[in-house]
C-alpha cells in the first residue's frame, strides 16, 4: 500500500516528461520547415476548444491554451485539412466561406490574410 503513492508520482512525472519531450520534438520539426503559403477557402470553424470555465463537483477549472479548429480547402487541389489555431492568433478574419492566403510552417499556423473582391481588382 505504501508503494502506491510513489508509483502514481512516477507515472504522473513520466507522463509530463513525455508531453514535454513530444512538444519539443514538434517545435524543433516545425522550425526546420519553410514557411509555405496556400490559397485556401475556410469551410468550417469548430468553436473554442479549451479556454472556458468548467465546473466539476463544485471545483472550477480553466484551460490556459484555448484554440479553434479550422477546416480549410486548398483552392487548387480541393484537398480539405484541419488545423488548430491558438486563440492568441485567431483575429476573426477566419470566417466560413472566406478565401485567403494561409501561411504555415510545418504544422504551425502562422497567419491567414483574407482576399476579397477589392484586393483582386488592384
Amino acid at each position: 500500500m505504501s508503494e502506491l503513492p510513489s508509483v502514481l508520482v512516477f507515472a504522473v512525472v513520466g507522463i509530463l516528461a513525455l508531453g514535454a519531450i513530444w512538444g519539443f520534438v514538434e517545435w524543433a520539426r516545425n522550425n526546420k520547415q519553410p514557411q509555405i503559403s496556400y490559397e485556401v477557402r475556410v469551410v468550417a470553424i469548430d468553436g473554442r476548444s479549451g479556454g472556458q470555465w468548467s465546473n466539476h463537483n463544485g471545483r472550477y477549472a480553466v484551460n490556459i491554451n484555448p484554440s479553434f479548429r479550422i477546416k480549410y480547402m486548398h483552392i487548387q487541389s480541393g484537398e480539405v485539412k484541419e488545423i488548430v489555431v491558438p486563440s492568441s492568433k485567431f483575429v476573426g478574419r477566419e470566417r466560413v466561406g472566406n478565401s485567403g492566403i494561409l501561411t504555415m510552417q510545418g504544422t504551425r499556423y502562422i497567419s491567414f490574410w483574407e482576399c476579397d473582391e477589392e484586393d483582386n481588382d488592384e
